[in-house]
């Protein structure tokens, strides 16, 4: 409970039994849930740790037969009355970002679960004799029976840029319960299994207008319930087409309610190149939104590394933290609790790569030649991946092996194989594999510090069902990707955002830091890694790097320097090493 204090801002309580202890951490962010001590229990006598939010509760309060004073229960209250009524099939039932843990004191088990898109997180750590589990790594390695050795394979394939397998983390005795999982744990038995699947492929035959009405429909309803909350909340507005397009709808649903939205933007003075203020004003104006614009010049990578609350569970996979770090602390002082953003809207339109395989399929050949001829013009290299996709031609050439690996590294991560995947495959990727889960967690920990609750209205199961059913043509037109977002905020936002296709890189903050402000440091923080990525990495490739002359390894590098704050951070080569010895 000590190594998650951060995550307790309204207090925290532990429910013990003969041979279990549960507890949690407070963070009241709901209107139903001020006040509440959990753990809490069921009339059936089980006990609930939820770390979540549930975004049907009326549904769910309906198929439990529960109303008035009882309907407003708190999220946990009508979990654990959820599964007291439908045990591990309830978990299937709950829209909304969950992990949790409920002691079943009839059945004489205890079970864990985490929400299908893996929103939030559970990992622990299982042995004959004991089942520890946390929201974060930390906590279960603080467990004197786990300890907090470093896992040398997770941290090859962090220097790697690879996923982490099989439920690695970055400590050896703690694995991560996978999103859509429940594990039931007894006396005699140990049970994980599936509670959702994504659906079937099944490419809709829905107009245009149609799916883009019921996109904004479902997108408008994702804001909505992410708009619930116990203090004012907030908006962390680019100028971006997402965010922007969650603040319209954020500022209409505040507005039936007499409310005003806020929002929170970086600007830019001299890193012009950064700067989005062309595009966020209108909207701000469009939208009679308060605004904190803050100035992030002087943000740029590594710079007051000590002051950036480092996170113990893994390392900074964000160089970017001292903008984001500002960003809750103005949301929290502006008395928000809870910050919505425009994350994750990217990854809903990455079957757009597809248009030209779902208009044939569509039975539009006439429209499939003039948009390959239009692509032509606009992107060769786009309009070839179209055809080959169409014509479901493999790839030709193999992807390159990781410039900066040694051959060591390279032979224990085994050969690169390409790989022909379906537009089904690729989706799903995009949307629920490791990558998109790992985003989607990774700023708990800093906001939660901050005293904000980050909410994600693109990454709502509803809204990714319905995208994987849709047509890719959808998805990308006239050489414009994300083009069912644009038709179905076409009257919500500025035509000069709409029309806007090139994103914004923050590349020049990392740039002025790492090679520039910040070099000195960025050597020392190599040296503090060397025995991470000796023999991982090759010496001369680093060298490169540092200089700032290797093409394409802004990544790799980000993450030996990662690698070398984390480890002076926590100091957790000596901790390791010193176990070892004892």
């Amino acid at each position: 409970m000590a190594a998650l204090s951060h995550r307790g801002p309204d207090g925290w309580r532990v429910e013990r039994h003969p041979w279990i202890a549960l507890g949690h951490q407070h963070f009241w962010t709901t209107p139903e849930e001020l006040g509440e001590r959990q753990p809490v229990s069921g009339e059936g006598g089980a006990w609930i740790a939820l770390d979540g939010r549930l975004d049907n509760r009326a549904d769910l309060a309906r198929a439990l037969g529960i109303g008035g004073v009882a309907a407003r229960a708190s999220d946990a209250a009508l979990v654990v009355a959820a599964y007291e009524r439908w045990g591990t099939d309830a978990f299937a039932k709950l829209l909304g970002p969950f992990s949790l843990a409920i002691f079943d004191a009839r059945r004489h088990r205890l079970v864990l679960a985490r929400d299908p898109l893996g929103s939030r997180v559970l990992f622990y750590h299982l042995d004959p004799r004991l089942l520890v589990a946390a929201s974060e790594e930390a906590a279960v390695a603080a467990h004197p029976a786990v300890g907090d050795e470093v896992d040398q394979v997770r941290m090859r394939e962090f220097l790697a840029a690879q996923p982490a397998s099989d439920g690695r983390t970055f400590f050896a005795g703690v694995r991560e319960l996978p999103p859509a999982t429940c594990l039931v744990v007894s006396e005699s038995s140990v049970r994980e299994t599936r509670f959702w699947q994504p659906p079937a492929e099944g490419r809709g035959s829905m107009s245009e207008a149609d799916s883009a009405e019921r996109f904004r429909e479902l997108l408008a309803e994702s804001v909505d319930c992410r708009l619930r909350g116990a203090a004012r909340p907030a908006v962390l507005m680019s100028g971006g087409l997402d965010s922007t397009s969650v603040a319209a709808l954020a500022a209409e649903r505040l507005a039936v309610d007499g409310r005003r939205l806020h929002t929170v933007s970086w600007v830019f003075d001299r890193l012009a190149s950064c700067d989005e203020r062309r595009y966020i004003e209108p909207v701000r104006r469009r939208l009679g939104a308060g605004s904190r614009q803050l100035p992030g010049d002087g943000a740029w990578t590594l710079r007051h590394l000590d002051r950036w609350g480092l996170n113990p569970n893994t390392p900074e996979e964000n160089p970017y933290r001292l903008l984001k770090q500002e960003a809750y602390g103005a949301a929290a002082a502006g008395g928000s609790r809870v910050l919505l953003t425009g994350g994750f809207g990217d990854s809903l339109f990455v079957g757009s790569a597809w248009w030209l395989a779902g208009l044939l399929r569509a039975g539009r050949p006439l429209a499939a030649a003039g948009e390959l001829l239009a692509e032509l013009g606009r992107n060769p290299q786009r309009a070839a991946g179209g055809l080959r996709r169409a014509l479901a031609l493999p790839r030709l050439r193999r992807p390159r092996p990781p410039a900066w690996l040694t051959s060591r590294a390279l032979a224990r991560l085994g050969p690169a194989r390409a790989t022909a995947a379906s537009l089904e495959v690729e989706q799903r990727r995009s949307l629920l594999g490791w990558w998109a889960t790992r985003d989607a967690t990774l700023e708990i920990f800093h906001a939660n510090r901050a005293g904000v609750e980050l909410r994600h209205p693109f990454r709502d199961r509803r809204l990714v069902e319905f995208v994987l059913s849709l047509a890719p043509h959808h998805l990308y037109r006239h050489g414009r990707k994300k083009h069912l977002l644009r038709v179905a905020m076409r009257d919500r936002l500025p035509c000069e955002l709409l029309a806007r296709c090139q994103p914004t890189s923050l590349a020049p903050v990392f740039r002025r830091g790492v090679f520039e402000r910040e070099a000195v440091t960025a050597e020392r923080l190599v040296a503090a890694a060397r025995p991470w990525w000796l023999g991982e990495v090759r010496p001369d490739w680093l060298s490169q790097a540092l200089a700032g002359g290797a093409a394409g390894g802004g990544l790799a590098l980000w993450h030996c320097l990662a690698a070398g704050a984390w480890q002076r951070a926590a100091g957790v080569i000596g901790r390791s090493r010193r176990r070892a010895t004892a």
